[in-house]
């Protein structure tokens, strides 16, 4: 409520205040007095401020976002993220750039050929509609199986890895690797012919999946790259080739570790 500071204190009425406006005068000589209902986000976000330490917001719990001296918590997460690209594992290219071009109405972006090495290598071929990008990907047996056609004999046909897209790589990197997330290989730097591009790939998410993440970066400054970049696509096919042909068995973390360290995660037997 605000009351109106007029002739009369004494004899001043409450009146109520509409949500979400500014009413100028109310408190005399001109002065401006904002509303003070607050919708339930901005709420939560003063209570946050506010109770930062344990058991002050309900039961010892900790609010969201807040550590455990009340302080928030920086994280490189926090900055925009999204899906760059999802990549599926195919036996025909040719019938799969036909069903997404011809019959889902995407445009081809970039292709390549005989990417890899001479162990193996894979045709690829990326599609976009809006924003939506799929990268299409075939293997070439040469010495070894190559991974697309392992993946394939193994999962089935269909998602090999999604890509996300975020602000600053190198901070998400070292904020995953703190936390114990293992990536196959180090990260690979281009340049397409609209800026510069970063990407580095994760292990599989779960042990006996073939699934895997990529982190995408394109922003960089004023400049921001659209397609891909073939050196740094063999790149990141060599570094699965390099752990297809030495066995390297790998997830994301340790599970064996979290499942011995913490009861919550300990299968029933």
């Amino acid at each position: 409520f605000a009351l109106s500071r007029g002739k009369g204190w004494a004899a001043a009425k409450a009146e109520p205040v509409s949500a979400h406006r500014w009413r100028a005068g109310e408190h005399g000589k001109g002065r401006v007095h904002r509303d003070r209902s607050l919708s339930r986000q901005a709420r939560g976000r003063w209570v946050r401020r506010r109770l930062g330490r344990a058991g002050e917001y309900g039961k010892g719990r900790v609010p969201a976002r807040l550590g455990r001296a009340g302080e928030k918590e920086e994280t490189a997460m926090k900055g925009s993220m999204g899906i760059d690209h999802i990549t599926l594992c195919v036996k025909n290219l040719a019938a799969a750039e036909h069903l997404f071009t011809k019959i889902l109405g995407f445009d081809v972006i970039w292709s390549a050929r005989d990417v890899g090495s001479e162990l193996s290598s894979m045709d690829t071929v990326v599609v976009q509609r809006g924003n939506a990008k799929i990268a299409l990907m075939q293997g070439n047996d040469k010495a070894v199986r190559s991974q697309i056609n392992d993946f394939i004999v193994k999962i089935g046909q269909g998602v090999q890895h999604v890509a996300i897209e975020v602000d600053d790589i190198d901070a998400v990197c070292r904020e995953w690797e703190a936390h114990g997330v293992k990536f196959s290989g180090p990260l690979k730097e281009g340049r397409d012919g609209f800026g510069p591009l970063k990407q580095r790939f994760t292990f599989p998410l779960f042990p006996g999946g073939g699934v895997f993440l990529e982190l995408t970066q394109r922003q960089h400054g004023r400049e921001q790259s659209k397609t891909f970049v073939l050196e740094t696509v063999e790149k990141l096919y060599k570094d699965i080739e390099r752990d297809q042909v030495q066995g390297v068995e790998q997830t994301i973390i340790d599970y064996d570790k979290i499942l011995s360290e913490d009861l919550r995660f300990r299968r029933t037997s």
